[in-house]
């Protein structure tokens, strides 16, 4: 013997609220997915993102190194010691680098040259 369960009866009305209660919750449940999807494209934009600028950076640190080396092979070079600090001036061409600490400062010639001689008539260098 074949047992049936219950029997309910809906009129139309309520068949097609429930219709569209469950397509309600299905496009609910796509938003959520294609946010979810969204926001993890978002992240792998902002991860890919994040190592072009890091090699982007160090390229450029990369640059400046190989640019100050140059400069220092290419020019006279002397060292200019005023109590116990001592930093390295870079005489190139029109220019005069003076390099303090991590900076890297150039003045035109003239500048550095008066520079040099202040520094020169007071202290030892």
């Amino acid at each position: 013997m074949n047992k049936m369960g219950k029997t309910v009866k809906l009129t139309e009305g309520e068949l097609k609220r429930i219709i569209e209660k469950i397509i309600s919750e299905q496009q609910s449940l796509a938003v959520g997915q294609n946010f979810q999807q969204g926001q993890k494209a978002g992240m792998q934009g902002g991860q890919q993102a994040r190592q072009v600028v890091n090699k982007a950076v160090n390229a450029g640190v990369q640059n400046v190194k190989t640019a100050a080396n140059n400069v220092v092979q290419g020019g006279k070079q002397v060292v200019v010691t005023i109590g116990k600090v001592a930093f390295n001036v870079v005489i190139y061409g029109a220019a005069t680098v003076f390099l303090i600490g991590k900076g890297v400062y150039k003045v035109s010639a003239a500048i550095g040259n008066a520079l040099l001689k202040f520094l020169t008539a007071s202290s030892n260098i």
